[in-house]
């Protein structure tokens, strides 16, 4: 009915003027797109709208919102930017901007709306809290927890109490992490984070918890927007996974996924044309010196723009790591760029990786929320990386989850070894590490190193049968070996002595 009346607006507005009622309605449309999850014809409302009405600060920031929504942060970016053209002064603007650009690891341009925000309100609660979070993302969490301890004098918020329990988890105080997040539940029991957070903490021991009972009659109650339903999906699974109820987290994450799901398309066709313009185009002889149709003049400065970033993140550290998702299909161009970057590449059951993939709620990740696509590209990583194991096999150290969790202290060693780095004892317990982690992984950083994941896809063999599929039932199951992974499992560029 929605999507009927919608089309007859659109045709309308092309012929009429637009009238502040029918703006009304279009904003009304519009909610009910957003909440159902029918992002694609909200997107359209808030089109119409601004086209029409260009100064419309509503529709302006719910625009911001669904592409926060979808992942589309050069988008929302760009709308602000703009926005700020003709209302400088906007202190909402240059907060999300402030926060679009952090968690975009640009610091210096965070650090520019940030300061614009202190000029407008210098003690406001929300610049206070964007500090926090541009703080809590620079690694200093003393100086992050002080302002959002200085916030919480004045009343508590769940975001604040959320951002508050991210910097104790990192600190090892998980005790006091989970007081603080149950303490923002009572305070505000729709807002999803941290339940989610909690159960990433493996916080729920039973079904019959208040906040488990809560997040399903929630949703069976069937009025909350479809992103915070996505959230509660997710967190019910987690619960239910670490409680051994299989069922009932598959259908969880199945839901959270198909929720995910809307408003993003991966197009596998695309992917394999790319994957195969890069097995043509990074060669031996490109990888090795000769790159065709990029100088060295293009190189240096491709090489200086990405290590200043990450210096600005990093703090001009001799070595570093580079963990991201992507890293297996820019390897090529990373091997060029930085002749003496290793790469660690961590093998991994598929299928075990895959609903890892799958069971992690990544708002950003297209392909994690769709088993079939999950195997499809997991096939097309592997033969990527059949490519850069035949261009530069010296350069790749490869490990094995399966073997890595059993036996650690001897595969860390060979890692190092590889590396050229010493042994240090402190190798055996990374989950004691200060350093802050903004991985969707964060909270299982902070635990020792385990085994409870190995073969953890035979607890939903029934319910994955696409994805089987998918990989090729001849392949499976295996416990190790070559089998590698998508997440968890990246080649990871990371540098034995400077990079370059």
């Amino acid at each position: 009915m929605v999507r009927v009346v919608w089309l007859r607006l659109r045709g309308f507005c092309r012929v009429s003027v637009l009238t502040d009622c029918l703006i009304w309605l279009l904003h009304k449309l519009a909610v009910i797109c957003l909440n159902s999850g029918d992002y694609s014809h909200a997107l359209i409302a808030y089109k119409v709208i601004l086209r029409v009405r260009p100064t419309d600060r509503l529709a302006t920031f719910q625009m911001v919102h669904l592409y926060n929504i979808l992942g589309r942060d050069e988008e929302s970016i760009q709308i602000l930017e703009n926005w700020l053209q003709s209302a400088a002064n906007d202190l909402d603007a240059h907060l999300t901007l402030s926060q679009l650009y952090t968690a975009n690891d640009e610091m210096t341009r965070a650090r520019e709306h940030l300061d614009a925000s202190a000029q407008i309100a210098p003690n406001s609660p929300e610049m206070l809290l964007a500090s926090g979070d541009f703080y809590r993302r620079n690694g200093n969490l003393d100086e992050s927890s002080a302002l959002v301890d200085s916030i919480l004098k004045d009343g508590e918020h769940p975001r604040i109490l959320t951002l508050l329990a991210h910097n104790l988890i990192d600190q090892g105080k998980r005790g006091e992490a989970v007081e603080i997040l149950e303490r923002a539940v009572r305070l505000a029991p729709d807002v999803p984070s941290p339940y989610y957070l909690l159960a990433r903490c493996r916080y729920y021991r039973d079904a019959s918890h208040p906040h488990v009972e809560y997040m399903g009659k929630r949703l069976a109650k069937g009025d909350l927007p479809a992103h915070v339903r996505k959230v509660f999906h997710f967190a019910l699974g987690e619960i239910f996974d670490s409680l051994g109820e299989w069922d009932a987290a598959f259908a969880h994450f199945k839901a959270g996924n198909d929720l995910q799901r809307l408003g993003s398309n991966v197009n596998m066709a695309e992917v394999t044309r790319f994957i195969d313009q890069e097995i043509e185009t990074f060669t031996k002889k490109c990888v090795s010196g000769v790159h065709g149709a990029l100088d060295r003049h293009g190189i240096d400065d491709l090489a200086q723009l990405y290590l200043s970033r990450v210096m600005s993140v990093t703090g001009g550290v001799g070595r570093f790591v580079d963990k991201a998702l992507n890293n297996w299909n820019t390897a090529g161009l990373i091997a060029i760029l930085f002749p003496r970057a290793t790469f660690v590449h961590c093998h991994r059951n598929p299928l075990d990786t895959c609903l890892s993939c799958y069971f992690t709620y990544l708002p950003h990740v297209p392909f994690a929320s769709d088993l079939m696509t999950l195997g499809l590209l997991y096939r097309q990583y592997e033969r990527l990386m059949a490519h850069w194991r035949s261009v530069f096999p010296a350069r790749i150290c490869e490990l094995e989850y399966e073997e890595l969790v059993s036996d650690p202290e001897s595969h860390i060693r060979k890692l190092l070894a590889h590396c050229q780095l010493p042994w240090h004892d402190g190798c055996l317990t990374p989950h004691q590490t200060e350093r802050v982690v903004l991985t969707a992984s964060a909270s299982q950083v902070k635990m020792p190193i385990h085994s409870r994941s190995v073969g953890r896809w035979k607890n939903y063999e029934k319910h994955i049968g696409p994805l089987i599929q998918t990989l090729g039932e001849k392949r499976l199951p295996r416990e190790s070996g070559r089998d590698s992974g998508l997440r968890g499992g990246t080649p990871r560029a990371a540098g034995a002595g400077p990079l370059r």
